[in-house]
């Protein structure tokens, strides 16, 4: 499990079952990064990682962390994901979803630009149908957005279609997951997990946890029948019962109050939606 810490400027990794810290995978401030927040693997083992204060993502080694280069340039860079070996990484300033050559970071065009992705967050890919969703920070809603759709005289990709997906509200939601029956959202004032239904964009189950919860939590991933969340006060886990669709806090996972978690990836997701 790979962790953006906003505190030391770093990514971290823990082990996902345990929760046990293994290394510091990129050091901090390496290559400039400053206030990290989406990470990704991609083509040419290239491991991305969201710099929001300085308007880059940066590539580095995917085995040992190193830095290798400025990739590309967006606004306020908040989460992205490789889909099909091609970056996409929202931007939280001009309510845009940008999208670039994973192997190269040429500009592919704009995959999504609408006023309902104010303050764009993060996204997830359904890979069955192309689509995806986004979490729309000002606008309280998880938007999805249509498969790319190609110019045919310059190869450049244009504005997909964005329409509100969630039938309920999740107030400032940064956190978003797809796991196989299920979405899963969060928001840093929430103070609780929301639940969707993936197939129609129903709420299910709202899960609070005033301990894990009452302080500011940014990122949820779902892997293994368990969910995982983080934020200011580190990770928690939660394991999901199949059929009820239940959450259980497991107790301690890896709670620390030296790091201020903004992003979470889990090598070997097995989520559906991660072009990852």
């Amino acid at each position: 499990m790979l962790v953006s810490d906003l505190k030391t400027n770093s990514v971290l990794r823990f082990h996902a079952q345990t929760g046990h810290l293994v290394d510091t995978f990129v050091q901090p401030n390496s290559g400039g990064l400053d206030g990290p927040w989406g990470v990704a693997f991609g083509p040419n083992n290239q491991f991305f990682v969201a710099s929001a204060h300085t308007a880059q993502v940066l590539a580095y080694d995917g085995s040992t962390g190193r830095y290798n280069s400025m990739f590309c340039n967006v606004p306020s860079p908040r989460g992205l994901t490789v889909h099909y070996e091609d970056l996409y990484v929202c931007s939280s300033q001009d309510a845009t979803v940008y999208r670039f050559n994973g192997a190269t970071g040429a500009s592919r065009g704009i995959y999504a630009r609408s006023p309902l992705l104010q303050h764009a967050w993060s996204i997830v890919f359904d890979r069955t149908t192309n689509r995806s969703l986004v979490a729309s920070h000002h606008q309280h809603s998880i938007v999805e957005v249509e498969a790319p759709s190609l110019h045919a005289d310059d190869s450049m990709f244009h504005s997909s279609q964005v329409t509100v997906w969630s039938r309920q509200q999740v107030p400032h939601v940064t956190g978003l997951d797809m796991t196989d029956n299920l979405v899963y959202a969060l928001s840093p004032y929430g103070k609780a997990v929301m639940q969707f239904n993936r197939s129609t964009g129903f709420l299910r189950n709202r899960f609070e946890d005033s301990d894990a919860l009452t302080t500011e939590v940014f990122d949820v991933k779902g892997y293994a029948g368990a969910v995982y969340v983080c934020g200011a006060a580190g990770i928690h886990k939660y394991i999901e019962w199949g059929p009820l669709s239940l959450l259980e806090r497991t107790g301690l996972y890896e709670s620390d109050q030296t790091i201020r978690c903004s992003y979470l990836y889990i090598h070997g997701e097995n989520s559906m939606s991660q072009g990852r």
